[in-house]
């Protein structure tokens, strides 16, 4: 089975991270993700100084490398929008009080 090979470039340290293995892009792409938007990660303290890349591809039937880097995201592209979240927990709040306030007094 063939399978990418990804690393995230630390700006700050100027380095590599380890690399890790995933058959599909889009994976790569979800995991870094959900970090960056995890404010107890490193990545999601600094998203705009992580950057994932596709540094290659590994082959397991063959034992066999080939280098073709190339650049995926930046931290910072896949911040989610925190505007909607926080929309959102305001809209629920409101819910909920005007659920309370139409409840009856004792």
């Amino acid at each position: 089975m063939k399978y990418h090979i990804f690393s995230v470039y630390d700006e700050k340290a100027k380095a590599y991270i380890t690399p890790f293995f995933l058959p599909e892009i889009g994976q790569a792409t979800r995991v870094f993700g959900d970090m960056v938007n995890d404010t107890n990660h490193q990545f999601g303290m600094h998203p705009q100084d992580y950057t994932l890349f596709k540094i290659g591809d590994y082959d397991d039937g063959s034992g066999t490398t080939e280098s073709n880097k190339q650049t995926i995201a930046n931290g910072i592209e896949l911040v989610e929008e925190q505007p909607k979240k926080l929309n959102q927990m305001v809209k629920d709040i409101y819910r909920m009080l005007k659920e309370l306030s139409n409840e009856p007094q004792t």
